[in-house]
């Protein structure tokens, strides 16, 4: 019996069901700042206050999720009750095309080492291959030994790591060179955009996990879509494409908050075609970081894969620095 069908067939709440937002979503929260306690930075308290005002709208958030089906693929996972009481999650997060992330995997403090972990990811790993997911990737802090030998048993396999570069509000922008570089830096209009999604396919970002996901949702999804996400969050996104005739070799993006003293920061993403690094890095993110030094003052994050060592060079001549640093790790699931 599988933990979906075992979810289905219990009598009472106990054991694992499937994540409802308005019934979990608060609960979901608590658990979260308890499980992972001082793991969490500025960044994750601040997307948990956003989720515990999200769940003050209970049932009615239901009901906005059947108004708004593609917001499920935010609000999947599943959940275990003991006694009634909602003791572990784990959150399945779609991505395209057939790619999901595992995210926020966690039992209370006062449940663990009875096996509730392995059973919960068991029920989540039926329910994305239910769901049409060829594979699952999720991130861990490679010092996360628990975390990664419950993996390894579950049959998950270790990948790159991911590096997450700072800057710091108000530090200048660096000058673009002047000199003939060969290619041109042009302003990346992101919906729907075919050579941007051609640029992604060849560098692989749409396996990358968490340095593409910015950028395959900017290229893949339509602009009216776009624009009510950027509106919800308080933001504006801007892109720079570095050009030769009508093929991308990168481009870069970054979304802005309006009001980063409640917002927090700017997040910034990158691609490069494999057979571009080391050239179009430096006047990229010399663009990108003019884009940033007229937006409100506020730090400014990247996360950037271990294999983009030039991408890395040059945020580091700008001014970032390293923050953590993840663990990637995939299994690819069996056809349905």
């Amino acid at each position: 019996m599988t933990g979906i069908t075992a979810s289905r067939s219990i009598g009472g709440p106990d054991g694992p069901c499937r994540f409802e937002p308005g019934r979990d979503l608060r609960a979901v929260v608590a658990l979260l700042e308890a499980g992972f306690q001082d793991d969490l930075d500025e960044r994750d308290r601040r997307w948990l206050r956003d989720l515990s005002t999200l769940s003050g709208a209970g049932p009615a958030l239901d009901w906005m999720m059947r108004l708004l089906p593609r917001a499920e693929t935010g609000f999947c996972g599943m959940v275990w009750y003991e006694d009634g009481r909602l003791v572990a999650n784990v959150s399945l997060i779609r991505r395209p095309p057939d790619i999901w992330t595992i995210a926020n995997v966690v039992t209370h403090p006062s449940m663990r080492r009875r096996g509730i972990a392995v059973r919960l990811m068991d029920a989540a790993l039926a329910l994305a291959t239910e769901r049409g997911a060829a594979r699952v990737q999720l991130h861990v802090r490679p010092d996360n030994e628990p975390a990664l030998a419950l993996y390894d048993r579950l049959g998950f396999l270790r990948g790159g790591r991911t590096t997450t570069l700072r800057r710091s509000a108000g530090v200048p922008a660096p000058a673009v060179t002047a000199t003939d570089i060969g290619f041109s830096v042009q302003p990346w209009r992101q919906p729907r955009d075919a050579r941007a999604m051609r640029l992604m396919t060849r560098a692989g970002s749409y396996a990358q996990g968490i340095p593409g996901e910015l950028l395959v949702r900017s290229a893949d999804r339509g602009k009216l879509r776009l624009r009510f996400d950027d509106w919800l969050h308080g933001r504006s996104r801007v892109g720079w494409a570095v050009s030769t005739g009508a093929t991308y070799r990168a481009v870069s993006l970054v979304l802005l908050q309006q009001e980063p003293g409640l917002r927090g920061i700017h997040r910034m993403a990158v691609v490069i075609d494999p057979a571009w690094q080391g050239r179009a890095e430096e006047p990229l993110i010399a663009r990108t970081l003019e884009s940033v030094a007229r937006a409100p003052k506020a730090p400014v994050e990247i996360e950037v894969a271990g294999a983009q060592e030039a991408l890395r060079d040059v945020l580091v001549s700008a001014g970032f620095e390293s923050s953590r640093t993840l663990q990637r790790l995939t299994k690819d699931l069996p056809a349905t």
